[in-house]
């Protein structure tokens, strides 16, 4: 998994890095020379999370949602080169069984990915393997995302010296079914639908 890309001891916050993209992009970061900071709710967790990831990675136990809590953690690490936010948009603890549909698609409509959330809200193999499958018939590139296949879009969006301003959607081409031409936005004093 290396990446060529060199960021020499230069220092990277992953708020959320005990997920497990978060995880996957704490790995891309070190193996291209970064010194990364994760956090996660839980100490004891974020910690061995952190200690798994080699002497490079320190594990910090932050409350994303408490500003007193994300303002000590930004005094206690000082300076650093690259904040990243690895958080779920499906955050919430109750068991699958009693999630809202509404709130379930909500969070794949941000895109698909194999993770151990669904796990973690008590969805059966069978539902998830139902789900991933119904997913992979609407995604474009047929498959659904691994954890490492966000960390490197990260890792890229992070590093990549001419990009700024950006949103880098990495849904495999979910919404490329989904594009109407009387909707299109003009750029660059276009007319929708004159580059066809």
């Amino acid at each position: 998994m290396k990446t060529g890309t060199k960021l020499n001891n230069e220092t990277a916050v992953i708020i959320g890095g005990t997920g497990d993209i978060g995880h996957a992009t704490a790995y891309l970061f070190v193996e291209a020379g970064a010194n990364v900071v994760i956090t996660g709710r839980a100490k004891s967790h974020t910690e061995t999370r952190a200690s798994v990831l080699g002497s490079n990675v320190r594990g910090i136990a932050v409350d994303p949602g408490d500003e007193a809590q994300l303002h000590a953690l930004f005094a206690e690490i000082g300076p650093f080169e690259y904040l990243l936010l690895t958080l779920g948009t499906q955050a919430v603890t109750m068991p699958f069984t009693e999630l809202p549909e509404e709130q379930l698609l909500r969070g794949m409509a941000a895109g698909l990915t194999r993770t151990n959330f669904w796990n973690r809200l008590g969805m059966s193999a069978e539902a998830q393997a139902a789900m991933f499958l119904d997913g992979e018939r609407s995604i474009p590139l047929r498959h659904v995302a691994a954890p490492e296949e966000i960390a490197h879009a990260l890792l890229f969006a992070a590093t990549n010296r001419y990009t700024t301003g950006t949103i880098l959607d990495t849904n495999g081409g979910l919404h490329l079914g989904r594009v109407n031409a009387q909707s299109e936005q003009s750029s660059f004093g276009s007319k929708p639908g004159a580059h066809r």
